[in-house]
């Protein structure tokens, strides 16, 4: 399920607290979470389950032309 062309993207990797509640509910785990968060931008479908799992807001969307 290919959900082109919007794609996750991290806002503010310095406000991730590591709960890793995005890479629990990322579809095609396309989420890292080590030091600081990191996205698969091939893997990520722009379901936004990140976006609102988020507790800090890391995350966002938006459209990849």
């Amino acid at each position: 399920m290919l959900l082109d062309p919007i794609k996750a993207f991290i806002v503010d990797a310095m406000k991730c607290t590591k709960c890793k509640a995005c890479e629990v509910v990322c579809p095609p785990k396309a989420i890292a979470v080590g030091d600081l968060p990191q996205i698969d931008q091939i893997g990520c479908i722009g379901c936004g389950a990140c976006v609102s799992e988020c507790p800090v807001d890391v995350f966002d969307l938006a459209h990849y032309t």
